[in-house]
Parts: C-alpha cells; sequence; structure tokens
C-alpha cells in the first residue's frame, strides 16, 4: 500500500465515526449569559461602573492639579514683596499693616 494511500483513507473517514454526539443542556450557557451582564452592567462592582469611575478619577486628579497650580501661583503672588507694595499703594486698598481704631 502506498503512503496517499493510507492518508486518502485516513481523511476519509467521518470525525465522528463511532463516537456519539454529546447534548449539552442550554441552562448553563443561560447561567453564564446571565453571570456576563450581572459582571459587565449590572453589579455594584461592576466593569461599566469601574471603567466610569477611572474616568471621573482622571477628572478629578486634573482639577486637583489646576487647582494646585492656582494656589502656588497666588502663595507666590503673596509673598513676594513687590507684589505687595503695588497693592498697598492703591488707592482702592487700604494699606494691610497700619494704625487700627481703638488702638492708642
Amino acid at each position: 500500500m502506498k503512503q496517499r494511500d493510507a492518508t486518502r483513507r485516513f481523511f476519509a473517514r467521518p470525525l465522528d465515526r463511532g463516537a456519539a454526539r454529546r447534548h449539552v443542556p442550554r441552562w448553563p450557557w443561560l447561567l453564564a449569559g446571565l453571570w456576563l451582564a450581572w459582571v459587565t452592567v449590572i453589579s455594584d462592582h461592576s466593569f461599566w461602573r469601574i471603567a466610569r469611575l477611572r474616568h471621573d478619577l482622571r477628572a478629578a486628579r486634573t482639577d486637583l492639579q489646576r487647582v494646585q497650580r492656582e494656589t502656588a501661583s497666588l502663595d507666590a503672588r503673596l509673598h513676594d514683596p513687590e507684589e505687595r507694595r503695588e497693592h498697598e499703594c492703591r488707592p482702592d486698598h487700604p494699606p494691610s499693616i497700619g494704625p487700627r481704631l481703638g488702638t492708642p
């Protein structure tokens, strides 16, 4: 027998020969689908809510950095002596250091 004949005979056989096909019940698929819906959307710790929280956290960090930059800028202006002199010389702002009412 030639090699070609053996391979033809092997590939000519049906795959399910001698083995009965098993029937898989549908309820495990239903349970798997329900669990997948629960994990992705419905539960308090779902993937969808975690993704939303990550987005909110990113936005909050951006806001925090902006506020920290503004605070540092205002703090630098507060401790700058040149800025203080300009502020005290303005006519619409009374001097911050001076005589107080009711003191001798």
